[in-house]
């Protein structure tokens, strides 16, 4: 039996007569380009979460500035420590809040912003990563440093954290802050003591 693939041959067995045809022979593609076209689903891209590679901003201490409705507030710097957490970028977080990326270093360049650059390195700083003392040690100012002004300040404002929700600001934790009270109370007393002591010299 002889002819063409897909051909089809008549011939005779046991005085029958029969047709047949030739099947086609199968080709594997050996190449992409000869291999037939499938549609197969792509995967989707899945954006990494905030919690995975971020740390929630912590209570802090805000900058001491002066009221200025285009400056740095604290409802200002909330803010920027939650985009900071949502984005892990340190100008789409300024930008954000209406600010540039070089007026929030100066902002943490600033006297009294030790609880705010540390709650900048805190929120950057990956949930798994631990120093290698077991925690992230809180930047503590130094109170002999610390002016009356930026204790009263710390007073007033207290400590402040932003609320995340559906990686938005939905509220501003408060809390007070006794280490700037106990602060004032000892400068407060050491001022009287001295001046006691002035005093019974003056009349000795």
């Amino acid at each position: 039996m002889s002819g063409k693939f897909g051909q089809k041959v008549s011939r005779c067995w046991n005085n029958y007569p029969i047709s047949i045809t030739l099947p086609r022979p199968f080709n594997f593609p050996t190449r992409a380009k000869s291999a037939p076209y499938s549609r197969m689903a792509r995967p989707r891209s899945r954006t990494t979460p905030a919690h995975s590679v971020r740390r929630r901003p912590p209570f802090f201490h805000p900058v001491p500035l002066r009221a200025r409705r285009d400056g740095w507030t604290v409802a200002r710097q909330c803010h920027f420590l939650a985009q900071l957490y949502v984005t892990g970028s340190v100008t789409a977080a300024a930008r954000s809040v209406g600010m540039s990326r070089a007026s929030a270093y100066r902002l943490r360049e600033r006297a009294g912003a030790e609880g705010f650059g540390w709650a900048w390195d805190h929120v950057l700083m990956p949930p798994r990563v631990r120093p290698q003392s077991g925690r992230h040690p809180r930047r503590r100012a130094d109170l002999r440093k610390v002016t009356n002004p930026v204790l009263l300040w710390w007073l007033e404002t207290g400590l402040v954290q932003p609320v995340i929700y559906q990686h938005r600001v939905v509220a501003v934790r408060s809390k007070p802050c006794n280490t700037s009270l106990f602060a004032l109370l000892r400068r407060g007393d050491a001022a009287g003591i001295g001046l006691g002591r002035r005093g019974a010299d003056g009349n000795g």
